[in-house]
């Protein structure tokens, strides 16, 4: 059989009860006939008490802000494995450094360079369960770093990558993201509760989500998983009913979805600060534009210029470029708590859709952000559930109308 490379977030292990219900999905995975690698992340809210504790003492992130965040993910690798053992199964941790899984030096968000997986490989053989920390790696002299936001989902993919890269493997190599939604869906269930469920999706089209502001994967693991040619499945740790784990439940991220995609998606993020210029200084449209396009070129997502005066930054670019936006464009106003909710539409559409949005009587006082096939509404941050939800409904209608067949 193959082999299946289990992903558990964070709310999966919020608690050890949660950790010993989990351990459900790599029983039945083994009763299959495959061989597991579990890679988990810290348990809920362990990685935000540790930042917090980092916060109240002046510090970059460097190697020692590394190896605090990244203590959860050692406490919740270990405690996994002993709920395997309690199962009597065969398992250890393995923390990056025992690999190792090398990095480069950028603390707080280090890309991983190279992963060894020959221990695995050996535990394996000895019919054993290895238990990897996500989110972390090393550096060449043994330092620990942290892989970013999302970091325990690359660190998954990169493993299930390497595996599958390595001409000595001649089993079928997948990847699992246990998490707290049954699977992707056209906009953010938790805002929006009966949008659209998927059973499988393309490798682009989820690298766009991801960028964007689909929580559920990161980015980078997408693109492990597209290069690596590894299918990557997504789908919830502990059901209502718990009903049993298939291969075929959640959604499948693959190189060809199976069925017709969505006609659109709607993703956000939040922490963004609408910034407009009072006009005092001499600055022309043109200077700033050209200012702005260099901020989004070096920080891709996280700058928008929607018009030459006002534009839009997230909250760690512009406490970082502050002052050097003075020096440019002279004073500017700030209004902060905002929320970007992007409309993805998949395929050309017969009707003008995003100017319909942009004239909508409940959107049209938003500032937007529109290009051919996508665009960005900037929502106060207490307005994005009603605006994800009008916007979810006005696309669906439109669809129906043009496309019968999408829901």
């Amino acid at each position: 059989m193959g082999l299946i490379v289990q992903k558990f977030g964070g709310t999966s292990l919020a608690t050890v009860a949660k950790i010993q219900a989990a351990t459900r999905h790599v029983l039945r995975a083994k009763a299959q006939g495959h061989d597991v690698i579990c890679v988990t992340s810290a348990m809920a809210g362990v990685t935000n008490e540790l930042a917090a504790m980092a916060a109240s003492l002046p510090h970059a992130h460097n190697a020692e802000h590394d190896a605090l965040l990244t203590a959860g993910e050692q406490a919740a690798t270990a405690l996994f494995a002993l709920a395997l053992q309690q199962q009597g199964l065969k398992s250890r941790s393995w923390m990056a450094w025992q690999l190792p899984l090398q990095t480069d030096t950028t603390y707080g968000n280090a890309h991983l360079k190279k992963c060894h997986v020959s221990p695995l490989k050996a535990f394996l053989a000895e019919q054993g369960i290895s238990v990897v920390a996500g989110f972390q790696g090393v550096t060449p002299d043994g330092r620990i770093t942290s892989l970013g936001r999302g970091g325990s989902d690359t660190t998954a993919l990169a493993l299930a990558s390497a595996f599958k890269a390595d001409s000595a493997c001649t089993q079928d190599v997948s990847c699992t993201i246990f998490t707290d939604v049954d699977g992707i869906h056209v906009a953010d269930p938790r805002h929006v509760p009966h949008a659209r469920y998927l059973s499988a999706i393309d490798y682009d089209t989820m690298y766009a989500l991801a960028q964007t502001g689909a929580r559920v994967l990161h980015p980078d693991c997408v693109r492990y998983a597209q290069k690596g040619d590894v299918p990557l499945r997504v789908t919830r740790t502990h059901g209502e009913n718990d009903k049993e784990d298939s291969m075929t439940s959640g959604t499948w991220v693959r190189r060809e979805a199976s069925e017709d995609t969505a006609p659109f998606f709607l993703t956000h993020t939040s922490a963004w600060h609408l910034c407009e210029s009072l006009g005092a200084g001499p600055i022309s449209p043109a200077t700033l534009a050209r200012f702005l396009d260099e901020l989004t070129t070096h920080h891709p997502f996280e700058a928008h210029l929607i018009t030459p005066t006002l534009w839009a930054l997230r909250t760690p670019l512009l406490e970082a470029k502050r002052n050097l936006l003075r020096d440019v464009v002279g004073t500017f106003t700030e209004r902060p708590d905002h929320s970007a909710i992007t409309v993805h539409l998949t395929h050309p559409s017969p009707v003008d859709v995003l100017e319909r949005l942009t004239t909508d009587a409940t959107l049209k006082d938003y500032p937007w952000w529109l290009g051919t096939q996508k665009a960005i509404v900037f929502v106060p941050s207490d307005q994005l559930t009603k605006t994800l939800g009008h916007l979810h409904a006005m696309l669906n209608d439109t669809f129906n109308r043009v496309q019968p067949h999408a829901s």
